[in-house]
């Protein structure tokens, strides 16, 4: 009631339901349009990269990156996944799903995860050849940041060790330990940091 006092001069006499109803609806709409107006919102809707990007958790505290490289499919790193059978996972857009473990590759540190929700494939860098000090850029989630992006160059291009033992047999021995494959690596100076791997 000291509301509608306070503001008597202003009100007016509506003929119809249906023009209380319009005019409620505008000052909706304006009360809607101020409130996006004073909002930030942190999402970069620009960037289309993080919609194939997933925060990855193991269940065991810790967390790591994937990427989408089918609809129902992300690629992460063996390390982060290791032994687990089962995987959460949230989209850049906030849904939480979970993955089963499909393969994986110790030497080469990679898996693949089937995914319950589907997601944007990533785009892959299609040239043959990678020129030293050409800008990079790495997406993941270093120390609980999820979602965040650094960039650096491409400092070399280099062989080195692999994560496991050599292949004998056919098959690899006990992993993490010293002496893997040699693999290429890409060296860069983008900050990684733990939650990065993926």
């Amino acid at each position: 009631v000291d509301h509608y006092l306070a503001n008597a001069s202003r009100s007016k006499i509506l003929p119809s339901v249906a023009a209380l109803r319009k005019e409620m609806l505008t000052d909706k709409n304006t009360a809607l349009a101020k409130y996006e107006a004073n909002t930030f919102d942190a999402r970069p809707l620009n960037d289309p990269r993080f919609d194939s990007v997933v925060v990855i958790y193991t269940g065991e505290g810790s967390l790591g990156s994937g990427f989408f490289v089918k609809p129902d499919t992300v690629l992460t790193n063996w390390h982060v996944v290791e032994d687990s059978k089962f995987v959460g996972m949230k989209l850049y857009d906030g849904q939480e799903t979970f993955g089963r473990i499909l393969v994986s590759d110790v030497r080469l540190d990679l898996a693949l995860i089937k995914v319950q929700s589907r997601g944007k494939p990533v785009q892959f860098y299609k040239e043959k050849k990678l020129d030293l000090g050409k800008t990079v850029e790495a997406i993941g989630h270093p120390k609980g940041l999820n979602f965040s992006i650094t960039r650096g160059v491409i400092s070399a291009i280099r062989k080195g060790q692999g994560f496991g033992q050599p292949k004998q047999s056919g098959r690899v021995l006990a992993p993490r330990s010293v002496g893997g494959d040699e693999v290429l690596y890409i060296q860069t100076d983008a900050s990684i940091n733990a939650g990065n791997s993926g």
